[in-house]
């Protein structure tokens, strides 16, 4: 429940993030979250992840000030959902200053260090310490300004000030034990004799200072806190200050190294050693024992030419920053998870990288001067005792109760009496009148069907319920608390009310006859009655259940005189129906205006529509009603649209009450009824078995909200949905589904290929989709036209372009809609040419071909915006005529094109055409981009070759050895790239069936991308059997 929570409201806010100009242009509703209360909106809230809080805070003003509000973190703290977070201090070499920056998760996965807005009256330099979510600043020259200590509050970035120190010192380190903290620093400046170095205690809890104490240390340097004691080093040794004793120590051990920059993980000192071997070492104080840390050979490798090191900890885990190199400058940063082994009666501490990022890009020359571990969560005494107490409740009690109730309300009413039994509160909360409230405001009220039963033993009538039971039967409930209801009187049941007085409802006001010749009427509205008066022709007697309404009119029968009276409310008078009189009608109801009763003599169940005055016998009932032949009463009720026909049963010596409920549909002349359920009949019983589960709770659901709940499914389990029913149907191809993707931000990268078929050499199209079972394949888009064969292909967004002369249709180019395998026709290019490449820069399409004269190359723009076609561009002289086709890239927003002598770059911004000498190097062909780098398959030398147009180098991609084996000897090969990975395309032959396989390999950088590494995700044989090539690779969002 809480990752779908967190999940839904997460994506549910991205979904809003947009401009008030977009919002104008964008005919699209808002989500429904913005229809929901603040406090359900600040529940949500809590349980999204803290860093995309940022993102959030740009959806309106009120999300704005709901993420900075007291009530949020409160609820965060309550739920248990506060995060770590690690906030570092950098300093500028060559102007001295410094500021604070919190590492952050970009949407990407990737890490990277913002920039806080550092609040007034809070010093740039000094010592800074956490004390759960407040983070303490001393300013290194607090002997000058001997100003309020700032206190910063990381919640909501304010600012609090408490008392000025009591001692006037220059603050060196800090430390926290136990909720106080320690500062030590000069009373003089530290090249004055009589300088002395003391120590200063603030209690966090009464914010008071203790009396400063004199100590033996020089100017300390760093300053850590394990196993409640503060060690701290100067130029000479290290000290150890334990707070219990109030006594000073030296750690001879610990001075082995001159630690610096060193933070402390369950109680073991970790620094690294950027002087002795370029190691990350650790110190255990219990042991007094040194070790370093293995399992970080690549990492401490790749940062052997830093210029600086820090470590810092938070959550329990190391994470290590480093410079880059003089060139480059910036920041890496890698999160390591720590773990302790034993090896040969020897203790060792082993690292894993869990990540490593470049955190920080810039000129300037910067490095790490402090990390603080911003910790939300409670207090160590706190979180002592709710270890210390029984297992967790469950997580909807510790819900606000508005909450609870919103949430109940939208679980079907049958489950009602199940949840009573949970506890005293939800007992009260089911019978609540605020939970009723909630059901009919969300839309979630249910049709129920109340039945009064006549004991025929004590002559008692009673009111009963009927529900259905868990295993998908019913039964008739009794509802103990109602009294008695009358023999002889009139239940008319209005909304959610029942009103007992024969006797009928139109318009909101009851109709009550009796005996007399009189009527009455009572209006539910302003609980009033009004005289009324009946005709003289009825005799003063009718059956107590001889009453509809039907199309607003009141039907009456008169069962001693055999009349049937209309009664018409909005003109007041009285008719006589004769047609609805030739049967003697009892115990009937009324579904869409059409009467049913059950003909008991001849054993039909009967309509009656008033609108064509005739009665038809519904039909498709045999077994239902030959199952009610011998019984000895029968009773027709209706219900949510739907009729409900009950009748007695004696099985053995027991008599019990069957109900069969069916839905009617109209044809000529006749009814036809739909048995939907019939109870007690054990034909019919053992089918019910046999069937399937009862269907899903979505379908009754607003069907914005299943298409807010499709937005969010994979595209790849779309075919499947499809077969769920034709509304599923409908749903998987509209246009506000994709629309409501697109504005969530769900879409997905999928990779289309169009292959040929040598057997009849037709082109088509096909996508790429991941199967049930996790594995891949080729599948075939059949509603599409056979694609022409020298033609270029360019993918838009969700829309694929092809040029070319087609066999099938008369343009020579169209647009794909990928979304709902449409296809659109385009303007005809003015120019007749035979298409050999095409690609895309800022919304415009660059085709090169030739026309009339082979060895002229020609090149055209399409604008996908307008639509058009732009004049004709020239190309060099030196381009031979003859492009190899499809094979054209784009990087850094240039275009390269290869023809068999030379490699030409075009520059769109300039119209300008070039030559790249080094990209000529290799006959590169079937190459896909990746982040501005050119991959191809070498099939030559069985290896995948990457050009950086940057640096104008080739180099092979390491790490692929097993997957080019298995690509050595096939036919051909092809190279695509989708969602910022590569898939490398190749044929592989199985006895005698030919098979296209297909590999995702991700991409990385290694030695200052120097290196590019690949990793092999998956490799899926995608189509068995047939001859196919790949003619193109694309990649489409939908």
């Amino acid at each position: 429940m809480f990752d779908g929570i967190k999940q839904l409201g997460l994506l549910l806010m991205i979904s809003l993030t947009m401009s008030s100009s977009k919002k104008e242009q964008s005919p699209e509703p808002p989500s429904l979250i913005q229809l929901l209360p603040e406090d359900i909106i600040i529940d949500i809230l809590s349980r999204v992840r803290w860093c995309d809080y940022r993102t959030l805070s740009l959806v309106s003003k009120h999300f704005r000030s709901l993420v900075a509000s007291h009530e949020l973190y409160a609820r965060r703290s309550l739920l248990g959902c506060t995060v770590r977070r690690l906030y570092v201090a950098l300093s500028n070499r060559e102007t001295t200053s410094h500021n604070p920056y919190i590492l952050c998760l970009e949407a990407n996965d990737n890490h990277r260090l913002v920039l806080i807005p550092w609040p007034t009256h809070v010093p740039h330099v000094g010592s800074f310490v956490t004390v759960g979510w407040k983070l303490y600043a001393f300013d290194m020259l607090n002997r000058y300004h001997h100003l309020p200590i700032p206190s910063i509050d990381c919640r909501f970035q304010t600012v609090h000030l408490v008392h000025c120190m009591n001692a006037t010192m220059d603050v060196s380190v800090a430390g926290v034990i136990d909720g106080k903290i320690y500062v030590t620093g000069y009373t003089k400046i530290p090249w004055d004799t009589s300088a002395k170095m003391v120590m200063a205690v603030f209690n966090t809890e009464t914010q008071i200072w203790e009396t400063a104490t004199e100590t033996m240390i020089g100017r300390p340097y760093g300053c850590v806190v394990m196993a409640g004691k503060m060690y701290t080093r100067d130029g000479r040794n290290s000290f150890v200050y334990d707070p219990k004793e109030s006594k000073w120590e030296t750690d001879k051990r610990l001075n082995m190294f001159k630690w610096q920059g060193g933070c402390v993980v369950d109680d073991v000192l970790y620094y690294f050693d950027n002087r002795g071997g370029k190691v990350l070492r650790a110190y255990n104080p219990r042991k007094s024992s040194w070790v370093v840390v293995k399992g970080l050979e690549r990492l401490v490798a790749e940062g052997r030419f830093s210029e600086s090191y820090y470590t810092g900890s938070c959550d329990g885990k190391l994470v290590l920053f480093l410079s880059k190199d003089r060139m480059t400058k910036g920041i890496r940063c890698a999160q390591i998870s720590l773990e302790r082994r034993h090896h040969q009666g020897r203790s060792e501490i082993w690292g894993k990288i869990d990540w490593c990022d470049d955190v920080f890009f810039r000129s300037d020359d910067l490095f790490v001067t402090k990390t603080l571990d911003d910790s939300l969560r409670m207090s160590s005494k706190t979180r002592l005792k709710k270890e210390q107490s029984s297992e967790q409740p469950s997580l909807i009690p510790s819900l606000p109760e508005e909450i609870i109730v919103d949430i109940l309300a939208r679980v079907g009413r049958c489950r009602y009496p199940k949840l009573s039994l949970v506890s005293k509160h939800f007992r009260s909360l089911v019978t609540s009148h605020e939970l009723y409230e909630r059901r009919s405001l969300l839309g979630c009220t249910e049709h129920s069907l109340y039945v009064v039963l006549c004991n025929k033993e004590n002559d008692n009538h009673y009111c009963y319920v009927l529900y259905r039971k868990a295993n998908g039967n019913h039964s008739l409930v009794l509802i103990p608390s109602l009294p008695k209801m009358p023999r002889k009187g009139g239940f008319v049941a209005v909304g959610s009310r029942i009103y007992v007085f024969v006797a009928d409802i139109i318009d909101g006001k009851i109709y009550v006859t009796g005996y007399r010749c009189n009527m009455a009427v009572f209006n539910t509205e302003t609980q009033m009655w009004e005289p009324k008066t009946i005709p003289e022709t009825m005799n003063g007697y009718m059956w107590a259940c001889d009453c509809v309404v039907m199309a607003g009119k009141m039907y009456m029968r008169d069962p001693v005189n055999s009349f049937v009276f209309v009664y018409e409310s909005k003109e007041i008078k009285w008719e006589m129906d004769k047609m609805l009189n030739k049967f003697e009608w009892k115990d009937a109801c009324v579904v869409d205006d059409v009467l049913y009763y059950y003909d008991s003599g001849w054993k039909v169940l009967r309509a009656y529509d008033p609108k064509e005055s005739s009665w038809v016998v519904v039909n498709g009932l045999a077994e239902l009603l030959a199952d009610a032949r011998f019984s000895a009463w029968s009773y027709t009720g209706s219900y949510g649209g739907k009729l409900a026909m009950f009748y007695s049963k004696i099985t053995g010596l027991e008599r019990l009450v069957a109900e069969g409920r069916f839905s009617e549909s109209y044809y000529t002349g006749s009814c036809r009824g739909k048995l939907d359920s019939l109870r007690m009949s054990s034909k019919t019983r053992s089918k019910k078995e046999q069937s399937s589960e009862p269907q899903s709770l979505i379908p009754s659901l607003p069907e914005e909200i299943i298409v807010d709940i499709l937005a969010r499914v994979g595209s790849c389990y779309y075919p499947k949905l499809s077969l769920v029913s034709k509304h599923f149907r409908s749903l998987v191809t509209s246009h506000e589904l994709y629309a409501r993707r697109s504005l969530l931000g769900c879409t997905e990268h999928s990779l289309y290929v169009v292959l040929c078929n040598r057997e009849n050499g037709n082109y088509q199209l096909y996508a790429l989709r991941q199967k049930a079972n996790g594995n891949h394949s080729l599948v075939l888009i059949p509603s599409l036209p056979k694609l022409p064969r020298k033609g270029g292909f360019v993918a838009v967004g969700s829309r694929i372009y092809v040029f070319g002369r087609f066999k099938s249709i008369p343009q020579n180019a169209i647009s794909i809609d990928c979304r709902y395998q449409t296809v659109h026709p385009l303007p005809s290019m003015n120019v007749t040419m035979s298409v050999s490449v095409a690609d895309i820069i800022d919304g415009n399409i660059y085709l090169t071909g030739y026309c009339s004269n082979p060895t002229k190359m020609v090149m055209m723009v399409f604008n996908t915006e307008t639509e058009m076609w732009e004049p004709k561009k020239t190309t060099p002289e030196t381009m031979s005529g003859y492009l190899w086709e499809n094979e054209c890239v784009v990087m850094a927003g240039k275009m390269y094109m290869s023809d068999p002598s030379y490699n030409f770059v075009y520059d769109p911004k300039e119209s300008k055409w070039e030559t790249d000498k080094m990209l000529n190097m290799f006959k590169w062909r079937k190459a896909r981009v990746v982040d501005d780098v050119l991959y191809y398959y070498d099939s030559g030398w069985g290896v995948l070759r990457a050009y950086d147009p940057k640096g104008s180098s080739w180099v092979v991609v390491n790490g692929l050895e097993e997957l080019l084996a298995d690509a050595r000897f096939s036919d051909w090969s092809y190279t695509g790239s989708y969602g910022g990975k590569l898939a490398m395309i190749f044929t592989k032959t199985t006895g005698r069936t030919e098979v296209i396989r297909c590999a995702e390999i991700s991409l990385e950088r290694r030695r200052q991308g120097k290196e590019i590494w690949g990793n092999v995700e998956w490799c899926d044989d995608v189509l068995v059997g047939g001859d196919f090539y790949v003619k193109k690779t694309l990649d489409v969002i939908v």
